[in-house]
């Protein structure tokens, strides 16, 4: 009983704690991503975030507010949908690490794919496993008295699968500290001012750490026999949270460095991701002028130049 009510109490914070982010941030979302049209952008940040917010409320709704009679067949479906919602973000994780990946890497097209398929493949067993697992049932319904009894494969491809979140998370952090390296003496100097490879740098290194170090601790307590299902739900769960709030919060980092780029509204729409930005005005101040930091060459191009692809 403790087990399950620290379990509820877990979702509910979870969803407090998304709801209240979202607050936080509800103004940026709106100028930087929603009213400038960023197709992509808007849809990496729906399944990272929101999709998130909305399984777990539909999850708590089904729940609670589920049919209450004897069709508990139908109530394990009903169970069975917004625990696959949950597990759409990881694609959304996947993307966006494949994007740093290319564009740390020089827009090198195989680090990116491989930091993408090492991230897919951590999202894709967790997805195909609730769909081909099967209810088991109590004898005392309602409010989802079962179980879902997972084919011995499926375990198995779900236990290889989750170091190599590890593998991508490791990627994009390695080559954040390879690409910001000049950088690193500046940050000692401390200071309001700072540069834009500064920067990124901090937001790049801290975010991707505190992402991979989640995957760490679940990846450990998935090799605990001692813990049960529900605990191991819960370290997940804050997992799941805690990645999707450090993650839409550097999209909105970056989109935030790109917002004042002089061709904006031409841009593509990837390009935030990339951070392929030419010289702009904005809240993020330079240490150095245009010319002195950049050698009158923008954003645009390579980093071992220009510092640009941060």
């Amino acid at each position: 009983m403790f087990s399950l009510s620290a379990l509820w109490l877990t979702r509910y914070n979870a969803v407090a704690l998304l709801l209240y982010d979202t607050i936080l941030t509800f103004d940026r979302e709106v100028s930087l991503i929603w009213a400038r049209g960023r197709a992509h952008m808007t849809m990496l940040f729906l399944v990272i975030r929101d999709v998130e917010i909305a399984s777990l409320v539909l999850y708590i709704a089904v729940i609670n507010f589920g049919p209450t009679s004897a069709q508990v067949s139908l109530h394990a479906n009903d169970c069975r949908n917004p625990e696959v919602a949950l597990v759409v973000p990881y694609f959304g994780w996947a993307v966006f690490l494949g994007w740093r990946a290319y564009a740390l890497s020089s827009r090198n097209i195989f680090v990116g794919l491989f930091g993408f398929l090492c991230s897919v493949t951590f999202a894709a067993p967790t997805l195909v496993t609730l769909f081909g697992s099967s209810a088991v049932y109590s004898a005392h319904p309602p409010s989802c008295t079962f179980s879902y009894n997972y084919p011995e494969p499926f375990i198995s491809a779900i236990q290889i699968s989750r170091p190599m979140a590890l593998v991508a998370d490791l990627t994009v952090l390695v080559l954040t500290c390879i690409k910001t390296r000049k950088e690193w003496p500046s940050l000692n100097k401390g200071g309001p001012r700072t540069s834009l490879a500064s920067t990124l740098f901090v937001n790049g290194v801290l975010f991707v750490s505190a992402v991979t170090v989640l995957h760490v601790v679940a990846l450990i307590t998935s090799l605990d026999d001692s813990l049960n299902d529900r605990t191991f739900g819960q370290i997940t769960l804050i997992r799941d949270v805690v990645i999707t709030i450090v993650l839409s919060r550097y999209i909105l980092d970056l989109a935030t460095v790109a917002a004042g780029t002089v061709e904006d509204r031409q841009a593509d729409p990837q390009a935030i991701l990339t951070t392929q930005w030419t010289h702009y005005d904005s809240d993020v101040t330079s240490l150095y002028s245009l010319d002195e930091e950049y050698n009158g060459r923008g954003f645009d191009k390579s980093f071992n130049d220009s510092f640009s692809e941060a």
